[in-house]
């Protein structure tokens, strides 16, 4: 086993959020994981940059993976699949079950993605893998675990006989509304790829009931319709769901809450894949709208002409869960992705990894194109 033939390399989504794609020299191997878009529009580059392949890898082509691999349906590690579908032709795609359906609902609602497209044919090339069972592909294996954040979403675990790396995409442990939280694997491992999008902050934490139901009447006060606008239709289920478990408890009156066409497949999406039924008593897609009606409109299309429910919410780990996390893998290495370090946050994850276990643990922020060693050094 040499150090040199286990390799990482953030091509987009090291020190930024989004845009995540990596790749992992491992053995004789060459895996990618995501191939994310930028959201912001102040990026003139809204795709990785896969120029370090060739450069650094010698490869000649995306062709030339043995493997791509998706952690989740979310366009900042899945937007750039147009882009590269054509240079990955003969290379396995590899997701969980749910995330062709998530993705194709995704792209359709998205309304913020410069590709949105029909990409039903990208999907459908999708080889997918239940939770739990291990796959040998070529001379490694694959095994994806539930991650919590979005229904479909798993973390990653990928080993031979020499090294064992897992990957975590975005993920979190506690349980929202319309998914379980993350399993994670209990086997030791020798390098966690791990997001840090809150690892040097506090994230807003998932929806809370009493938030929801005070802002919901003081709004009803105002008014019979509201409407709140989602920056990403995949959280449309979740509010719905969070919003009918306010009415099932008698915190706010019984009302209706509509989904407008931009936002309605995902949440169909959501109710199959996910733990809880969306549609049915409270929650109606949009044409089933009237005036004169009482409740609120889950949408894409912010309006000036109503009220607005404006929720602040969270479906990534916090440093605490990902220094439970480390805990319970017990890695050598950990490389640390998708997360934007500043040493005036309300935590520092590269220091309370290194404050905590010292020299046992090498922790390192990734940096987009820079290599990093798998194995501990």
């Amino acid at each position: 086993m040499r150090q040199q033939d286990y390799r990482f390399i953030a091509l987009g989504g090291g020190n930024e959020t989004g845009g995540s794609c990596y790749a992992l020299k491992f053995g004789g191997s060459r895996i990618m994981l995501d191939t994310g878009m930028r959201y912001s529009p102040d990026h003139s580059v809204r795709v990785p940059d896969i120029t370090p392949l060739y450069t650094d890898w010698g490869l000649d082509g995306l062709w030339d993976l043995d493997a791509l691999i998706f952690s989740h349906a979310h366009l900042d590690h899945t937007g750039a699949l147009p882009v590269f579908m054509r240079s990955l032709h003969g290379v396995g795609i590899y997701s969980s079950e749910a995330t062709p359906d998530m993705l194709s609902a995704l792209y359709h609602d998205n309304f913020f993605s410069p590709l949105k497209r029909d990409i039903a044919s990208m999907s459908d090339t999708f080889i997918t893998l239940k939770y739990g069972e291990t796959h040998t592909l070529k001379d490694f294996a694959v095994t994806l675990y539930p991650a919590g954040h979005m229904p479909g979403a798993a973390m990653t675990l990928i080993e031979n006989e020499d090294c064992r790396v897992l990957y975590t995409g975005d993920f979190c442990t506690f349980e929202q509304y319309t998914v379980k939280g993350a399993e994670i694997p209990e086997v030791k491992i020798d390098a966690l790829i791990c997001e840090s999008t809150y690892g040097y902050g506090t994230p807003p934490g998932k929806l809370n009931l009493y938030y929801i139901a005070d802002r919901i009447n003081t709004l009803l006060a105002k008014g019979d319709v509201f409407t709140c606008t989602v920056r990403n239709s995949g959280k449309a289920a979740e509010i719905s769901a969070a919003v009918s478990e306010c009415i099932s408890r008698g915190m706010i009156p019984e009302i209706d809450i509509w989904v407008d066409a931009m936002c309605e497949k995902s949440c169909r999406a959501c109710e199959k894949w996910g733990t809880r039924k969306i549609f049915g008593e409270h929650v109606k897609p949009m044409e089933r709208y009237s005036h004169g009606m009482m409740g609120m409109i889950i949408t894409g299309r912010p309006s000036g002409r109503m009220y607005n429910l404006s929720l602040n919410m969270s479906n990534h780990a916090d440093s605490y869960e990902i220094m439970n996390l480390i805990k319970i893998t017990k890695p050598d290495r950990v490389i640390f992705v998708h997360g934007v370090p500043y040493e005036k946050g309300t935590h520092h994850i590269v220091n309370e990894v290194r404050e905590r276990y010292g020299e046992a643990v090498e922790a390192v922020h990734s940096v987009n194109s820079e290599e990093i060693n798998l194995l501990k050094e």
